[in-house]
């Protein structure tokens, strides 16, 4: 996922002339993501349950989704 936009904004600044490389993560940065979005939403998610905030409940859903969606983009 990360590859593939990147590729794709990289075509786009070429198309205008304009020379740009972003840096793609490495597989030990993704990994240190992934846990820390895990955590962080967790605890996000227990605070929003506890406190009855339903702005740190979401924010606890979006992060734990994140740490989802790195999780698989690790497995590919």
């Amino acid at each position: 996922m990360f590859d593939h936009s990147a590729k794709y904004f990289e075509k786009m600044a070429e198309d205008m002339n304009v020379t740009i490389k972003i840096p793609r993560p490495t597989k030990r940065s993704l990994q240190a993501s992934a846990k820390s979005n895990a955590v962080v939403g967790a605890g996000l998610l227990a605070g929003g349950v506890l406190l009855s905030s339903k702005a740190m409940f979401t924010l606890g859903i979006i992060g734990l989704a994140g740490a989802t969606a790195l999780h698989y983009q690790l497995k590919d």
